[in-house]
């Protein structure tokens, strides 16, 4: 059977318009726009990098424009139609993914290397927190005491105390679910049945349904995709994944195609191939189009690191660099940072991606960035000189700022 032939072109407005880029933005964004970012990515990768503002927050932001960010936080810990739990990496997932990821909850391997030894041997310690917080409601790493004759900070590792790390561990297994994130972002713990409405709490699937259902889901938040990438989607080892996506293929859910120059990839039954993409938006280091470096590479032809964890001095990009799409292409890349002193964004760098014209990028990134500035409570941008594209782009945030 022959396969079906795609370009490159319209595999890209495929990927993009799965992720719910290619949307016109709402004048008001509000609750059911919010909603609909978690319809379209199926998950939200949380990250509290606070250079401009925790890159969660700028998922909805590339869809919707400027949204109250509250609202994402009301979605999640109020009105708990959201939850925290491991699935990409630490995530926000609608209720009924909680379920389909029983199978990590159990095989979850406490942090750091070595502390389920400290569980085992402290088993009447893990006991009395979960008391604690049957008895007294939810609570923090702050809020627990110490374990007795144990130093409470755990040298050298990044979790810090070993009360935040019992908590993380049975926040992994499933056991107790997050209600809330204070204001230095930390995690807020309750039991999961008190969180976790009982049909998703109780309901029990087989090991391989709760994979291919997430592979589903990551199918149809891809849009297109090769096995990697959808393995990757809920970071699931090929092993497990590749006979599931081949039940997926058997059952027509996913069709193979071949993608000009690209190869071979899989399209999920429902996706939607656009006439024309008319998307801008600026994208956080862990937005779902662009978390897969492969699958860039692969569709977008851009190479795309994150390089916080890199020397200053070695970097080659910049600390925090966000993509930027339009049309179908991430024509650019800017090097970002909030100087909430001055009340001003910085834009430290700007490089023009090849193939594009860099009038067209400018002028369409400097009215993005001034919309996001205005997002961020910020009064002003400020563009360096580092980039091929910052000095035209200097002069188009100056035109637009008039």
């Amino acid at each position: 059977m022959r396969r079906a032939a795609l370009s490159a072109g319209e595999a890209r407005r495929i990927a993009i318009a799965a992720q719910g880029l290619n949307r016109s933005r709402p004048a008001r964004p509000d609750l059911r726009h919010v909603r609909r970012v978690m319809a379209d990515t199926r998950l939200i990768q949380i990250d509290f990098v606070n250079v401009l503002v925790p890159a969660h927050y700028v998922v909805p932001f590339s869809r919707l424009g400027p949204y109250d960010r509250s609202r994402l936080d009301e979605l999640a810990y109020d009105r708990h139609e959201w939850t925290e739990q491991w699935a990409h990496e630490a995530s926000l997932v609608p209720m009924d993914t909680w379920p389909l990821l029983q199978f990590r909850m159990r095989r979850h391997t406490p942090r750091p290397t070595g502390f389920a030894d400290f569980l085992r041997a402290r088993r009447g310690y893990v006991n009395a927190v979960l008391r604690q917080i049957r008895d007294e409601g939810p609570a923090a790493p702050e809020d627990l005491p110490p374990p007795r004759g144990v130093d409470s900070r755990i040298p050298g590792a990044w979790i810090g105390t070993v009360q935040r790390a019992v908590l993380e561990a049975l926040f992994g297994q499933g056991r107790i679910a997050a209600v809330g994130r204070r204001e230095n972002f930390t995690r807020v713990y309750d039991l999961a049945e008190r969180v976790i409405p009982g049909e998703h709490f109780e309901r029990r699937l087989h090991e391989h349904d709760q994979r291919r259902e997430l592979l589903t889901r990551a199918a149809a938040g891809s849009g297109i995709a090769r096995e990697k990438d959808l393995a990757d989607y809920y970071r699931m080892p090929m092993r497990h994944a590749r006979p599931r996506i081949a039940e997926l293929v058997e059952e027509g859910v996913l069709q193979p195609v071949t993608v000009e120059g690209r190869g071979d990839m899989l399209l999920h039954r429902a996706a939607k191939l656009p006439r024309q993409v008319e998307a801008r938006a600026l994208l956080a280091p862990f937005d779902p189009l662009v978390w897969h470096r492969p699958r860039l590479r692969q569709l977008f032809d851009f190479d795309y690191k994150l390089e916080i964890f890199v020397p200053a001095e070695k970097r080659e990009w910049g600390y925090y660099v966000m993509p930027f799409l339009l049309g179908d292409r991430l024509a650019a890349r800017v090097d970002l940072k909030a100087d909430r002193r001055a009340s001003r964004l910085e834009v430290l760098a700007a490089w023009r991606e090849a193939g594009t014209r860099e009038t067209e990028v400018a002028d369409a990134l400097a009215g993005e960035l001034l919309l996001f500035a205005r997002w961020l409570g910020l009064e002003r941008i400020r563009v360096g000189r580092r980039g091929g594209l910052a000095r035209k782009l200097r002069k188009a945030v100056a035109a637009k700022a008039l």
